[in-house]
């Protein structure tokens, strides 16, 4: 549908004119191009690993391997998704493509449709019914006790994932977590301030965007 003047003044008025503080950190995270400027920007080695947990195209886990030749796990439930980065990475023994997501529990979701923002916990005209593993259990399963980096971009489902690592003592494992918080869920504020309390006693927040994307890294 093709957006009316009315409609463009009023987001013209919302981001220039009284931006929100999600908008605020949105500007900011252009302004800084971090895209670019931080979210490669670790000292990842061939030895390293990393989970990609929200793969969608797989361009995040493609630009990992090409600068760092590390081993990256990719987490992708949507099927067409899961297909294409299968497809894409069939030759590259070093990145490793799941067709499930993982989070908290270990469950069937229905996933609504929303291209890079396919979330279950959103409503969608197109729906899918995905699987979800708890990520404790993957880990346990796959004997991996150090993650180098991971990548969390899960619409809502990292709460209920980070809070399990937390619940587990196994957050400590993780070298680096870079995650993209959603307000999508019930209480998404005061969910990621205790996320955050909690992260601060064993990792250092390194950058933050809030609502857009925040990096910890692991303390000494």
């Amino acid at each position: 549908m093709q957006e009316t003047l009315l409609q463009r003044l009023w987001r013209y008025f919302r981001w220039v004119v009284a931006p929100t503080p999600y908008m605020k950190a949105v500007k900011r995270w252009r302004a800084d191009n971090g895209n670019v400027n931080l979210r490669f920007d670790y000292p990842l080695t061939p030895s390293a690993v990393v989970l990609d947990i929200g793969g969608f195209h797989g361009d995040w886990a493609a630009e990992v391997y090409e600068r760092f030749q590390a081993t990256v796990y990719v987490f992708e439930p949507v099927k067409a998704y899961a297909e294409m980065i299968q497809a894409r990475f069939v030759a590259v023994p070093k990145v490793l493509s799941h067709a499930f997501g993982l989070g908290g529990t270990t469950e069937t979701l229905e996933i609504a449709l929303l291209g890079d923002r396919s979330s279950t916990v959103s409503a969608g005209a197109q729906v899918e019914t995905v699987s979800i593993v708890d990520i404790v259990t993957w880990l346990e399963s796959n004997s991996i006790d150090n993650v180098d980096l991971i990548k969390l971009n899960i619409e809502g489902g990292e709460f209920a994932l980070l809070e399990r690592l937390l619940d587990a003592g196994l957050i400590g494992n993780f070298n680096n977590i870079q995650v993209q918080f959603h307000d999508t869920v019930p209480n998404a504020l005061a969910r990621m301030r205790a996320i955050q309390d909690r992260l601060s006693q064993t990792h250092t927040l390194t950058w933050q965007y809030e609502f857009v994307w925040e990096n910890w890294q692991r303390k000494d």
